[in-house]
């Protein structure tokens, strides 16, 4: 949040907002991938798709903020 305050000049209302907006779809995809996986693929490989999903969010998210 401190990047979209001091960088991007937001006030704090509307950069809490797009934090936990961020934050709400992450979840929100990562529970639908998952559930998708286990449908179509059986458990393990709803883990491996779960984990994968997790990291490339995450990852994705990181290179957001650093550039």
């Amino acid at each position: 949040m401190d990047y979209l305050i001091d960088v991007g000049k937001l006030p704090l209302p509307l950069a809490t907002i797009a934090v936990n907006v961020q934050e709400g779809l992450y979840v929100i995809c990562t529970f639908l991938i998952a559930n998708i996986a286990d449908a179509y693929t059986g458990p393990y490989k709803a883990i491996v798709f779960s984990t994968a999903s997790y990291a490339f969010v995450s990852r994705s998210i990181y290179i957001y903020i650093k550039a």
